[in-house]
């Protein structure tokens, strides 16, 4: 059994083109039932975390990376999903704890949020690096498929909560940003989500909603 995290492209974000998100466990029940009939690689999805499509699920036999995108790919009805295996992708995660904390200097009004640029191709190699202005900042320090970034996020009148009225594109600016400098399909994260998908135990009773 291999464990695989699996960050699923336009989910949960707020961009009109996207279909409306569903209960996360109903979901996921789903996609288990179209699974059940894949030839030769045996997957279920097992845990999710919030609703931005942060997944853990498992394949039941040692199958590689690039046969499993695969296997999610040729369902159809499953989203686009950046999938890495969980131990590579925490061992990534622990590489880039120190320069989570090398933060963009201070800009008044806003706030910096850390998080992951992610590349969906499983065959990704180190990506570029955009452009950084007051919404988006790129770290120097990349590792193959990811790139640390952080969101200027808005603050209130008060400059210490989030002003909820003046939104920039979520994290789904920073994978747009990505795209454009280096094509290809991509996601991002905060790192409060990656870190609570990180924390998911098994089995299926520590599911939950937030």
């Amino acid at each position: 059994m291999t464990l695989f995290f699996a960050f699923g492209v336009d989910m949960g974000n707020l961009r009109q083109d996207v279909v409306p998100r569903a209960r996360m466990q109903a979901l996921i029940n789903s996609w288990n039932k179209q699974l059940a009939s894949t030839k030769d690689v045996s997957l279920e999805f097992l845990g999710f975390y919030r609703h931005t499509g942060n997944f853990l699920f498992e394949a039941h036999g040692n199958d590689q990376l690039e046969r499993v995108v695969k296997a999610l790919a040729q369902t159809g009805a499953l989203p686009v999903f950046a999938v890495f295996p969980k131990d590579e992708f925490l061992s990534c995660l622990r590489l880039l704890r120190k320069a989570l904390l090398q933060a963009p200097g201070i800009l008044p009004g806003r706030r910096w949020t850390p998080g992951l640029v992610m590349d969906v191709s499983p065959r990704g190699g180190v990506p570029p690096t955009p452009f950084s202005d007051e919404k988006a900042a790129f770290s120097a320090i990349g590792l193959p498929r990811i790139r640390l970034a952080w969101k200027g996020d808005i603050l209130g009148k008060n400059g210490q909560t989030l002003d909820r009225t003046k939104r920039e594109g979520g994290w789904g600016a920073l994978s747009d940003r990505m795209r454009k400098a280096a094509g290809g399909v991509w996601t991002a994260r905060s790192i409060s989500s990656i870190e609570g998908l990180a924390e998911l135990k098994m089995p299926n009773a520590f599911l939950r909603e937030l």
